[in-house]
């Protein structure tokens, strides 16, 4: 099967992310385009969420990520005019520079490490402006400057046998870095 725009609701050709989301116990696909926002498929056809139905601050989808509070599945959906907390099929809350919650709005990459303690950090990297964490409601500027780029390509998290993390940390012209637990 093929998918493109115009076709069972698909809203754009471009597709920039994709993530599997557990919702009310079945498991769905949600994708994000250049430009027809945020989308989810039932089966049969695609449901299309944007600017204008559902309050995105941006129909430019870059990146997505599936993560839990509380038990429920929240999918973080970063865009080029903000984050936004997305559960229940409705944002939950934006974050932007407009509401002082972000410290850039041009997010490109995002991971969540996991301590043994059970607690989250949200971690973001921005086009060209290094990388923030996210944790206990509060951003915060982590590193601005990778080898003279600020330009954030991709994230990941390893983890050792005793828990400790890593972040890896790929950049657009200034290698790989590795930003340690501790």
């Amino acid at each position: 099967q093929h998918y493109h725009a115009g076709q069972s609701g698909f809203p754009h050709n471009t597709v920039t992310a994709l993530a599997e989301v557990q919702e009310s116990g079945v498991r769905t696909l949600w994708a994000g385009t250049a430009g027809g926002g945020l989308t989810c498929f039932n089966g049969k056809e695609w449901e299309p969420f944007t600017q204008a139905n559902a309050g995105l601050p941006s129909d430019a989808i870059r990146t997505l990520l599936a993560t839990e509070r509380d038990g429920q599945t929240v999918l973080w959906v970063a865009t080029s005019q903000g984050l936004v907390e997305w559960q229940d099929r409705r944002v939950q809350r934006i974050h932007s520079t407009t509401n002082g919650q972000l410290p850039n709005d041009d997010i490109r990459a995002m991971a969540e490490v996991r301590d043994p303690d059970g607690t989250r950090t949200l971690w973001v990297g921005f086009a060209n402006a290094g990388v923030a964490a996210y944790r206990d409601g509060q951003w915060r500027m982590v590193r601005e400057d990778f080898n003279s780029t600020k330009q954030i390509r991709s994230l990941a998290v390893t983890y050792s046998s005793n828990g400790d993390w890593t972040l890896w940390v790929g950049t657009n012209v200034g290698g790989l870095a590795a930003y340690h637990d501790g």
